[in-house]
């Protein structure tokens, strides 16, 4: 059997794929949050989160792209971006997000995917 009209992908959107990513992920890592986000270089936006016990983000809340971890990983210039001690990397000690939360362990990775 081929694929001749199938007219789209595994998921229907990208917040449905957001979703499952962090549904299965919250499963399988022993982590405090997960989050997907998406941004158009002015604002990340908190496509669905996960926090296990400490409430640290929230899904569909905004932060100015500049200000997110996130803009860190885009600006990367490798795919994946590892922060052991967000209070002491010179990356993010004086970002006003790490004020907020304090002392983190940041992981992003990048993915550019095309929905519709």
């Amino acid at each position: 059997m081929g694929t001749a009209g199938i007219t789209r992908g595994f998921y229907e959107n990208v917040q449905e794929a957001a979703s499952h990513i962090v549904d299965v992920l919250s499963g399988v890592l022993e982590v405090n949050t997960i989050f997907v986000a998406t941004n158009d270089e002015t604002t990340n936006v908190i496509l669905e989160a996960f926090n296990r016990n400490e409430e640290l983000v929230i899904s569909g809340s905004e932060l100015p792209f500049d200000s997110s971890y996130c803009s860190l990983v885009l600006r990367n210039t490798k795919e994946n971006l590892i922060i052991t001690d967000t209070a002491a990397h010179p990356l993010t000690c004086s970002m006003d997000v790490t004020k907020a939360l304090g002392n983190r362990f940041f992981c992003g990775h990048t993915h550019h995917a095309a929905f519709g």
